[in-house]
């Protein structure tokens, strides 16, 4: 009997610290989709990060630092918007994944 291989779920969940939350919003060109305030977004967060690990998922949070993420997307031709915090996430996601730091 053929045996199948192992499938892991990794997520990649963008993280933000409560002393760049306001610097992220003014350097996204998106920054109107987020949420008001820092205590919003990690209510919102935490209950997104718990269902996903309910999944049996692997939750990697990607925490974006305002001046790393805006190097990380102009060395990558990205605009600052969600599409780029979702790709940063998953690179973190993956790096964490190839090194064997799943939580």
């Amino acid at each position: 009997m053929k045996q199948e291989p192992l499938r892991i779920s990794v997520i990649g969940m963008v993280w933000y610290q409560e002393e760049d939350f306001e610097e992220i919003k003014r350097l996204m060109a998106d920054s109107h989709t987020l949420h008001r305030t820092h205590a919003e977004w990690l209510r919102a967060a935490t209950l997104g990060e718990e269902q996903q690990r309910r999944r049996g998922a692997h939750v990697v949070r990607a925490v974006v630092r305002p001046q790393e993420f805006k190097h990380w997307c102009q060395s990558r031709g990205l605009n600052l918007d969600s599409k780029a915090r979702n790709a940063f996430a998953n690179h973190r996601a993956m790096e964490a994944a190839q090194k064997g730091e799943l939580s």
